[in-house]
């Protein structure tokens, strides 16, 4: 009897430990974790439409990703420049719109999560506000802000006056001073408003009155109850319907009171307030304050304010106290809880004073559970099993056996009720448990416990067997049972017994530890071993009949000690021996899967197989998911409620309904696997910021223009991008491309911000999706359009001006060409013209003449002197014609300076043949005019013409030449003081048409001025610019 007491005593000790097994596991953000936390003092919570998580920090406004947090320092571009103060509030205002609350600058602005302008919104109360006037901002389902003012009324924002005024629709009764709190009651359409000076009242919207203790015309039972309507701060309705109303008391003091009533307000719901009071008063004797309320999706309810935070724990049917004295791996620890929050996946986020914390296990199938003593000695857990009867027992080291009922609450255990008297240290060995398993044709529970003890206990007479075979030579490990109903136990010491239902019997000696023993579905006895790696052993012979060892063969395992085995199907055995170990016994080979595969830490321990058929394994790293088809491994941590389950390598078992168990040191957790599975498409990606070099551009503004538009030089960017899910983004793997670099798709599954440098001008579409671990992808790609305009010299526009432009000098080339062939074309053409016309007429005179001469030589010599005196002459003139072609020709002569000469040397020659003087003038800008082949020929041969008549016919003493010009024009004037002639009655010879016609190819003029006794004088003008 005192052996029972002894144990009830332990029972009662860890009852209280066990109490609190479905309490919340709470995951801390603070400045240290190195994701940008502006404060740990975070203020105030909200997710906008598109997922970001924005935060109200000690120091201003932050947005949060997922991943990382972002501060905003304004202004960034318009509007006013943004408080970098205790942001008390953030409350939905309309699409991209948010308002923010200042609360120690009495600040309200407005902010505008695409564009980050921030606009304040002034506040105009009709009188002065009270000294110690406390704000609270506030809104409406139908978008109406308010501003309620403890000790003066409630403002309404007036979107005509951008301003917050009393125009406001809530009538409250005369002399009534509200407290903090406006509670809509949207099925009523209804704002209820409680008074610490004035109790309660509700302004009707329909009717547009306001009802109260003093004027209830409805009779509405809650204004009757003199409980409710004193000292009133707080007022909320669930989804229930109850009402919930705290207040203080009026007269002798005490802490707040707090009142649950149902729909119509007149019955005391004393039964759904279980816990509020009896946890404070346990745990907490520090003054505090219930200020706020929070109901999640799911209908859990939290209460939070001053030194409290509760919620209501539907398993336990009361409310549960959060929190810890100190910050550890699993609590919360605050002095004052401004807001909690439940996000768009489920995760609940706690604004603290003391971090940002959130809560994945309140509602959902996760349960954790600590085996403590009271002085919070750490209890281990060696074995769990889920009896016929649905309770749990627990093979503990050093403490028994636990029994739990399916709320995992505390059972007295009989097992230890008929125990024999014992020496002590047989007696302690009984205590020191190791192995459970209930067998399947009696429902008896066998136990394995430390120096070969073995109890057997039957759950019909509640009566156990003490056994102590001096066949078991040391600790039992483990204990199973084969299709025929015999138990086979491995021990310490190496030995594999068999128990038939009348004998033990050693069937093989492993000489080392078995840790386990597992039958497979063809009857054969695994075993895993400390030192000799995996063995299979035929259960009838005791033979081996495969082993695997430590090697890096294709039938090796990766280590020799193996701590747990599971079957996948006929051909697959799993067994842990640090890796993964995949061993084909029909192939007799083995897959090796470590850290190089996915695996989170080369040190798997516990293996278990769900009722679906993955995989999940306990390592180093905590708990991971293994999908046998796929290949691929899912990481499960303190985002998703798992915290320190490395700690739980001791044991496993898998519910009837389908929860896995793992347990260890100090640690149980039984969660569904269902809770983690992703059946639907993971979130689109979401582009989360843009930074050009070292400065972030606001993504919103970007893709509503389209598309960023960058310099030339503005080409080294970096992309951001997150799923907006904290409990996601781990298990995400992403598929990344910049359309326009890359031609495949890049993979990250940890990286979330890309980053290139010098990118080319040109045009970019960043695309990114989505995978989760059931390989299945986001419903759409993501897309991002980034254009980099080029330089202007690489502009469409500039280079079919230079095109055009080369073209154009092209063609320009190819004319001058053209016009350089034509003009020697016309050269030859001239040439041979000058030729046929001057020398083939010369030379059919000199013919015709010579043949004259001929015939006249015998006969009549006179004539044939004078024909040969003509042929002289015509040779001569021949032989200057001649001359004159080949000079015009010549590229030498083309400067003025050469025709000058030339002139100069043909008028000497000609006139001092006459003896006539000649006189020669040229002004000086003469010279530096150019004259083409064409013009100089021409020109001479004007000139030329006109010296011979001066020289044949004028008879002169004197001749003037002379050259001028006016830059715009070349003048030659042949003077002489001869005989003269009436021009108008000359005959137009040859040589004057002759001027005529090369006068008109310098497109200038000529003319003659002339009289009988009076001279002539020769004009000739040709315009420099033909």
């Amino acid at each position: 009897m005192k052996l029972r007491n002894s144990y009830l005593v332990v029972l009662f000790l860890l009852l209280y430990v066990w109490s609190q097994a479905q309490s919340n596991i709470f995951s801390r953000i603070s400045t240290d974790d190195g994701m940008g936390l502006a404060s740990n003092e975070v203020q105030s919570l909200y997710q906008d439409e598109k997922g970001f998580i924005w935060l109200g920090t000690a120091n201003g406004l932050q947005r949060f990703d997922g991943t990382k947090f972002i501060s905003f320092v304004l202004p960034i571009g318009r509007g006013d420049e943004l408080p970098m103060s205790g942001l008390s509030q953030i409350l939905p205002a309309g699409r991209n719109q948010v308002w923010l609350f200042f609360y120690g600058l009495r600040e309200v602005g407005l902010f505008n999560t695409s564009t980050l302008e921030y606009k304040r919104i002034p506040i105009k109360p009709s009188r002065q506000l009270p000294a110690r006037a406390e704000f609270r901002m506030w809104v409406d389902s139908k978008g109406r802000a308010f501003l309620c003012i403890l000790r003066y009324g409630i403002l309404q924002y007036d979107a005509r006056e951008n301003a917050f005024t009393e125009n406001c629709i809530i009538k409250l009764p005369k002399g009534w001073t509200p407290s903090l709190v406006i509670f809509e009651d949207v099925v009523k359409r209804q704002y209820w408003i409680p008074s610490y000076y004035n109790g309660l009242c509700v302004y009707d919207e329909k009717s547009g009155e306001t009802w109260h203790k003093d004027y209830n015309p409805q009779q509405i039972p809650i204004f009757n109850n003199i409980r409710v309507n004193q000292a009133t701060t707080e007022f909320y309705i669930d989804s229930k319907r109850r009402h919930w109303i705290f207040n203080w008391p009026v007269y002798g003091g005490g802490p707040q009171l707090k009142h649950c009533l149902d729909s119509t307000g007149a019955q005391f719901l004393q039964a759904d307030t279980m816990g509020i009071g009896s946890s404070i008063s346990d745990t907490l004797s520090t003054y505090n304050e219930f200020r706020h309320f929070y109901e999640s999706r799911n209908g859990t309810l939290w209460f939070y304010g001053l030194n409290v935070l509760m919620n209501f724990d539907s398993a336990q049917k009361r409310f549960v106290y959060n929190r810890n004295r100190f910050i550890d791996n699993y609590g919360i620890r605050y002095e004052n809880v401004f807001q909690v929050m439940e996000d768009r996946d489920g995760v609940t986020w706690i604004a603290t004073d003391q971090g940002l914390y959130y809560n994945r296990t309140a509602g959902s199938k996760i349960v954790t559970a600590f085996a403590r003593t009271r002085n919070m000695i750490p209890v281990t857990i060696n074995d769990v099993i889920e009896l016929e009867d649905g309770k749990f027992w627990l093979a503990t080291w050093g403490h028994g056996i636990y029994e739990l009922d399916r709320n995992l609450k505390p059972q007295m255990c009989p097992v230890y009720d008929n125990m024999p008297i014992f020496p002590p240290a047989v007696r302690r060995s009984f205590e020191l448990t190791w192995t459970l398993h209930q067998q399947k044709s009696n429902n008896h529970i066998w136990i394995g416990c430390q120096s070969g003890q073995l109890i057997v206990f039957d759950p019909q007479s509640r009566q156990s067997r003490f056994i102590t075979d001096s066949i078991f030579r040391g600790t039992i490990r483990s204990i199973t049972e084969d299709r025929i109903g015999n138990i086979w136990i491995g021990n310490q010491s190496g030995q594999l017994i068999k128990w038939d239902g009348k004998k033990f019997t050693q069937v093989y000696d492993a000489g080392t530890i078995i840790y386990k023993v597992f039958i497979d579905a063809d009857g054969w006895i695994w075993l895993a071993t400390h030192s000799y790696g995996l063995i299979a052993i035929n259960p009838a012979s005791g033979k081996i009949i495969q082993q695997y060892k430590e090697g890096r063969t294709e039938k090796d395992i990766f280590n020799s000690q193996v701590s747990d085995i599971e079957q996948f199907n006929d051909s697959i055995i799993y067994c842990s021996a640090d890796a993964l170990n995949i061993v084909n016994k029909r192939q007799q080979r083995v897959r090796q899967v470590t850290m190089r595969e996915g695996l989170p830490s080369n040190s798997a321990k516990r293996l278990r197989i769900d009722q679906d058929g993955y995989l999940w394994i306990i390592t180093k790293n905590g708990l991971c998911r293994y999908d046998q088809k796929k290949q691929r491994f899912t990481p499960y941590g303190k985002k998703d409620g798992m915290l320190n389950l490395e700690k739980t390598d001791d044991c496993d078992f898998i519910r009837k309904d389908g929860y896995l168990v793992f347990g260890g040191n100090d640690q149980l957790v039984m969660f569904h696997p269902s809770e983690f599975y992703a059946n639907q498409p993971p979130p689109n990606v979401v582009i989360t910021d843009f930074k050009l070099f070292n400065n972030f551009l606001p993504v919103d503004s970007l893709q509503t223009v389209g598309e960023a538009r960058l310099k030339h030089y503005q080409n080294s960017i970096s992309i951001y991008f997150s799923v907006l899910s904290y409990k996601q983004s781990d298990k995400l793997t992403y598929y990344y491309k910049l359309e326009g670099r890359d031609n495949e798709w890049q993979i990250t599954d940890r990286n979330t911000a890309i980053s290139y440098t010098q990118l080319p001008p040109g045009q970019y579409s960043f695309l990114v999706k989505c995978e989760n671990r059931e390989g299945i992808f986001s419903s759409g790609t993501t897309s991002f359009k980034i254009h980099i305009t080029p330089p202007y010299w690489r502009t469409w526009w500039f280079l079919g001006l230079i095109a055009v432009l080369i073209s154009g000098l092209a063609y320009l080339l190819h004319r001058l060409r053209i016009n350089k062939i034509l003009a020697i074309e016309a050269i030859r053409t001239r040439v041979a013209r000058d030729l046929h016309d001057d020398m083939g007429s010369t030379l059919s005179t000199i013919n015709i003449l010579s043949t004259m001469a001929k015939s006249k030589l015998n006969t009549d010599t006179a004539k044939t002197s004078e024909y040969i005196s003509k042929i002289s002459e015509n040779s001569q003139r021949m032989m200057e014609a001649m001359d004159d072609i080949v000079w015009s020709i010549k590229p030498a002569n083309d400067s003025m300076q050469k025709i000058v000469a030339r002139m100069r040397e043909f008028v000497t020659s000609v006139m001092e043949a006459k003896d006539i003087e000649a006189g020669f003038k040229v002004e000086e800008p003469v010279y530096h005019i150019k004259l083409n082949m064409e013009a100089r020929r021409d020109f001479f041969l004007v000139f030329k013409e006109a010296i011979n008549n001066a020289a044949k016919y004028s008879k002169a003493e004197k001749v003037q030449v002379s050259l001028s010009t006016d830059n715009k024009n070349l003048y030659l004037k042949v003077e002489d003081d001869g005989i003269g002639f009436n021009v108008e009655e000359a005959d137009n010879g040859n040589g004057l048409v002759n001027m005529q016609k090369r006068a008109e190819g310098l497109k200038g003029k000529i003319s003659i001025v002339s009289a009988p006794g009076r001279g002539t004088k020769v004009l000739l003008s040709i315009p420099l610019n033909s």
